[in-house]
């Protein structure tokens, strides 16, 4: 092959794209039980080059986020980088549902773009929907130590699994179980379309007022 004809091939020759980047997520409940966090995370690089007959100017390339829980949220922009720098983006979002039932939808992506090329590289991930079970345990007795507490639900149970007793260890202790006679244990649950995850032991909080058990 002469001269001409290579040159002719590189100038033809296509850019070369190759993404490796994944995108994760996950879901807590905060401390006191009220509100839903999600956490995403966008990370990897990529392999680019240009063929001598490309753009002049070097090609940028910004990672995207979309976190979604309830009406919250949306898709958010990262740093621009060069075409073969690491990116790690996270962010989190945050939603306090109106009412104990609500059982919002919660979404996740990631999606990088080239300021040449355009969006090359996008990962959705499957949608969940999640709920804050609530179960409601009434004071029964205490020992002089720890203070025992009863599952007390009426007419619905709690999303996850409640035990039948709860103990609070040192509670003759710490506070008067008489004074505060109900125990409120809040839990996140995952829900998709064939199971139903518990995630951690629940948010703990005394109350002096019954809470409907969901």
């Amino acid at each position: 092959m002469n001269r001409l004809a290579i040159l002719a091939l590189m100038l033809l020759a296509p850019a070369r794209l190759f993404a490796q980047y994944s995108v994760y997520a996950s879901q807590a409940l905060s401390n006191d039980g009220s509100t839903i966090y999600q956490s995403v995370q966008l990370d990897g690089s990529a392999d680019m080059s240009l063929p001598p007959s490309g753009p002049s100017s070097s090609p940028i390339h910004t990672p995207y986020i979309y976190s979604q829980i309830g009406p919250n949220g949306g898709w958010y922009m990262g740093n621009r980088t060069c075409a073969n720098c690491y990116i790690s983006f996270s962010l989190y979002t945050a939603y306090a549902p109106k009412s104990p039932s609500e059982t919002p939808g919660v979404y996740a992506a990631g999606q990088v773009n080239c300021s040449i090329v355009g969006t090359f590289w996008q990962q959705w991930l499957p949608s969940i929907k999640v709920k804050i079970s609530i179960a409601n345990y009434r004071y029964d007795h205490n020992d002089g130590k720890n203070c025992y507490f009863k599952l007390a639900c009426l007419s619905t149970q709690p999303s996850c699994y409640a035990a039948p007793w709860l103990v609070d260890v040192n509670g003759v202790e710490t506070v008067s179980c008489e004074t505060s006679p109900y125990f409120i244990v809040r839990t996140l649950a995952i829900i998709t379309n064939t199971s139903r995850t518990c995630l951690g032991v629940g948010m703990r909080q005394y109350s002096e007022i019954p809470i409907p058990c969901q």
